[in-house]
């Protein structure tokens, strides 16, 4: 008896502890889990989970199915401009140096002017359904104006605004002057010294926003840091255009102003190129979807050549500098998407016209550096970079078509507006609130059932 007392005794305590560490897995499954979060625990009942649990995996493939769901349904454009971001402007960027780059081709031929200028005309017109789009937006959806500049990636796009008209003086310069008189001339001067001031107040106010309002880390530094500080870079190469059809005396002044300006946004960028290189030595190349923006790195790194030896029989030490480092920066950035498109994991989005426009520059600044060298082999290399551009420009402008028709862009969570990084825009946690608390609401629903759980088990034990 007493044999049979003890073994009873034995089984109730070993019952009691299995009980108590199965609500200890109950209350606390974090504990059970790797240093990553990514581990494996063990349910009250046996069965291995893996992950966080059972209702989160069920609830992700229940999203999965939603949004799936979501992008099927249809739904008036005009309402998808809810989403149109400052990125769309970066489609004006490439088309208006695509431009630049074909009037400053070397080796003419009839007809290559006036594929130049159809390029420059498609650049006003993007600009203008650009500004007419997103000026919808921000009437309609008010809350999306405060949003671009609070949100970790889009207000780096501001900036694409204001790049878009430098980009269209200098298609300007290169398209009119030579078809206008000298009022044309005074007009370009001061379309210059217009954007240098509001270059100055833009960048300045845009860097206080970012500084003082979000927080980045280098782990997730891309080269997407310095378009901010791109408006600066960019009145070298259009006080370099426009001070050839100026007078002595403004010439001289519109070139100081330029490379004062290309000076001050180089060395910035230049101090983020340094928290780049140190987040490539540490945390190795970018995540596939960031991987376009690498080559925004070639354009900071090739502007000095475009403006140190655009003119003839200028000094080109700098500009050979500054080509080889643009160099170095094209092709790193060309390997590791090649390497990206191979694996299958290059997905489209606006990111994508980062193959275009910082490498409009790359060919600038060739043709700058074989200008100035007399060099027959550069231009023709330049020459060659510059077709294999337009048919980029081409296949970019077609995947863009082809992403607005399959809901790849103008869609929520599909551009630079959605929610990451901590930040969650107004309408999504409105749309929570409206719901119930959304996630909330789920994680106290499970919450209360661990606790019923554990209140059951507990009156099981204490019942004789």
């Amino acid at each position: 008896m007493r044999s049979n007392r003890s073994s009873e005794i034995q089984s109730s305590g070993r019952h009691r502890s299995s009980s108590s560490s199965s609500e200890e897995m109950i209350l606390r499954p974090d504990e059970n889990r790797n240093g990553n979060g990514t581990g494996h625990r063990r349910s009250t009942n046996g069965v291995r989970l893996s992950g966080q649990s059972f209702f989160s995996t069920h609830s992700n493939h229940s999203n999965h199915h939603i949004n799936n769901d979501a992008t099927k349904r249809k739904v008036p454009f005009i309402h998808r401009l809810e989403h149109f971001t400052w990125a769309w402007f970066t489609i004006t960027m490439s088309t208006g140096g695509v431009a630049v780059v074909i009037s400053k081709i070397p080796f003419r031929f009839r007809g290559l002017d006036e594929i130049g200028a159809v390029f420059f005309l498609l650049t006003l017109i993007s600009f203008l359904l650009n500004s007419v789009c997103i000026s919808i937006r921000f009437f309609r959806y008010r809350y999306t104006f405060v949003m671009t500049l609070l949100h970790p990636t889009e207000s780096l796009f501001v900036s694409a605004g204001l790049l878009s008209v430098g980009t269209i003086i200098i298609g300007c310069q290169a398209y009119g002057a030579p078809k206008t008189g000298d009022w044309f001339s005074v007009a370009m001067r001061a379309c210059f010294w217009t954007y240098c001031g509001a270059t100055l107040v833009w960048t300045v106010g845009l860097h206080i926003v970012i500084w003082s309002t979000q927080t980045h880390t280098v782990a997730d530094m891309t080269p997407l840091w310095t378009f901010p500080i791109y408006p600066m870079l960019l009145t070298a190469p259009m006080g370099a255009s426009i001070a050839l059809s100026q007078s002595r005396l403004h010439a001289l002044q519109i070139g100081v102003a330029s490379f004062a300006f290309q000076g001050v946004g180089f060395m910035i960028s230049l101090m983020i190129y340094s928290a780049y290189i140190y987040r490539l030595m540490t945390r190795k190349l970018p995540r596939a979807a960031a991987r376009p923006g690498m080559f925004i790195s070639v354009g900071p790194s090739v502007r000095g050549s475009v403006d140190g030896a655009d003119c003839e029989g200028g000094d080109s030490g700098g500009g050979d500098l500054a080509l080889g480092s643009g160099l170095l920066v094209f092709l790193v950035s060309l390997t590791a998407n090649v390497k990206t498109a191979e694996s299958g994991r290059l997905h489209f989005g606006l990111g994508w016209w980062s193959f275009v426009f910082p490498n409009t520059a790359f060919v600038l600044s060739t043709f700058a550096i074989g200008g100035a060298l007399g060099s027959h082999a550069v231009n023709v290399f330049g020459t060659v970079i510059a077709g294999i551009l337009v048919l980029v420009w081409f296949y970019v402008g077609g995947m863009t078509i082809r992403g607005v028709i399959n809901k790849e862009v103008l869609w929520k969570d599909k551009g630079e507006d959605r929610d990451e990084g901590g930040y969650k825009n107004p309408k999504s946690r409105q749309h929570e609130q409206q719901d119930g608390g959304g996630e909330e609401i789920v994680e106290g629903s499970r919450r209360r059932e661990r606790m019923e759980e554990r209140d059951h088990r507990s009156s099981a034990i204490m019942t004789p």
